[in-house]
């Protein structure tokens, strides 16, 4: 049962590879083993508080489960406008020299990117 109630540790300790970060890998093996082990006790012992254990460790898998699935989801990103009218603003242009939005539309469309790299 400490494997199973001790599986969010597992998942903590491999924050640091991203595969495991992102799935729990590391977490939901560590829950299903302790699973596993919760249920081969319970078919050898039939006590009420063996039972009580396996009924434990199961809410808490499924607690587990639903806090993760939770957890982890994506808001919803906002989709913007296409085709829509810049408002009227002066950029500086790769060697500093400003730049009017009026000036890049006025022969038609375009297209403004707004490259956030660094090195």
């Amino acid at each position: 049962m400490a494997l199973a109630l001790g599986s969010p540790v597992l998942w903590v300790l491999t924050l640091s590879n991203g595969f495991l970060q992102r799935t729990g890998l590391a977490m939901w093996a560590g829950a299903a083993a302790g699973t596993i082990l919760v249920a081969a006790a319970v078919r050898r012992d039939r006590r009420l508080r063996t039972r009580v254990v396996a009924g434990v460790d199961a809410a808490w898998i499924l607690l587990l489960a639903a806090g993760f699935i939770w957890g982890t989801r994506l808001p919803a990103a906002p989709g913007f406008a296409a085709a829509t009218q810049v408002p009227a603003l002066t950029l500086p242009d790769h060697q500093g020299r400003p730049t009017a939005m009026t000036d890049l539309t006025a022969h038609g469309a375009a297209l403004l990117v707004f490259y956030r790299g660094h090195w």
